[in-house]
Parts: C-alpha cells; sequence; structure tokens
C-alpha cells in the first residue's frame, strides 16, 4: 500500500510493504501486531508511545506521547504508462497482490478516474483507476491472478489514438 499523507501541512509518501513502513526516504520496521495499543516504536532513533489509532473518513488519527496527531491521507498515486501523458499509457499495479475484480474488457471506453481493477493486497481492496479517458486496448490479467508490484494491469489508449 503506498500513497501521501500529509502531517501539520507537510506531504509525505508513505509506502506499506508487510512490516516496513518506508516515509519518504526512511524506513521504519512496524511491530508484529498492530492491534496491540498502546505500542511502544522507534523511529529514526526516537522511542513513541502510541496509545491510540484510528481512521476516521479520510484521516488517520493517533495519540502519540500523550498528543493527538491527524494525518489527511490522499488517495494513491496512478502510475501512468511509457506513453506521452494524457494520450496512451499502460496502468501498473502500485504493490503486489491478487486481482479481486476486472472492471474492464478489451475495447471498452473509460473516463479517467473510471475502476479499471479491483487489486487485494495487505487484506485491503484498491481501486485501480484510469489516469486519463480513453480506450482499453488490452487487460492482460483476471480474476484470481497474483501480481507483482509494477505489473501490467491495463493498457489504454486515448480515443484519437485508435
Amino acid at each position: 500500500m503506498s500513497g501521501e499523507v500529509t502531517v501539520g501541512g507537510k506531504s509525505r509518501h508513505v509506502k506499506v510493504r508487510g512490516r516496513a513502513a518506508q516515509v519518504d526516504d526512511r524506513v521504519v520496521l512496524l511491530p508484529e501486531d498492530l492491534e496491540l495499543l498502546p505500542m511502544e516504536v522507534e523511529v529514526i532513533g526516537v522511542r513513541l508511545l502510541i496509545s491510540d489509532l484510528r481512521m476516521v473518513d479520510d484521516q488517520v488519527i493517533a495519540i502519540i506521547d500523550g498528543r493527538r496527531v491527524t494525518a489527511l491521507v490522499a488517495p494513491p498515486r496512478h502510475v501512468r504508462g511509457s506513453g506521452k501523458a494524457g494520450t496512451s499509457g499502460d496502468v501498473r499495479s502500485v504493490l503486489p497482490g491478487t486481482i479481486a475484480d476486472v472492471r474492464v474488457v478489451a475495447g471498452t471506453q473509460v473516463e479517467a478516474g473510471q475502476v479499471l481493477v479491483i487489486l487485494e493486497a495487505m487484506k485491503m481492496l484498491n481501486e485501480v483507476t484510469a489516469p486519463l479517458a480513453g480506450i482499453v486496448r488490452n487487460v492482460p490479467v483476471r480474476k484470481g491472478q497474483t501480481v507483482e508490484e509494477g505489473a501490467l494491469l491495463v493498457e489504454l489508449d486515448s480515443p484519437s489514438d485508435s
């Protein structure tokens, strides 16, 4: 799972895989059981006590060392393909997982932001959306298929490319 979070007005890129979390260019090892609160974690040599952690709408709210911290969770960025942005592109998986659903077939006309594929990763369903309006050229994945990070999920052409 990856995405952008904003804490105290500062935007950070966060990527989580298994027990490892990367914030910008720093990697942190997370505790094995995140459901045990309170928990003590060490981030860049600093020990922190997390006594509450919850998701409310598009925010993560935590009590860290007795202070309330709120982080705005932005939707994940989409990976655009090798074509020129806005004209054609490939939609690739931003993390490893299993295809839970495929919502399009070759020839489907799609709008920017339309859901193409549902990817299950780390027990979460992630909507993979079209980065641009266009026509689906190819869908090389099927429901139930396991994919790696970077795997090609959907090939798109802009209407002017066809």
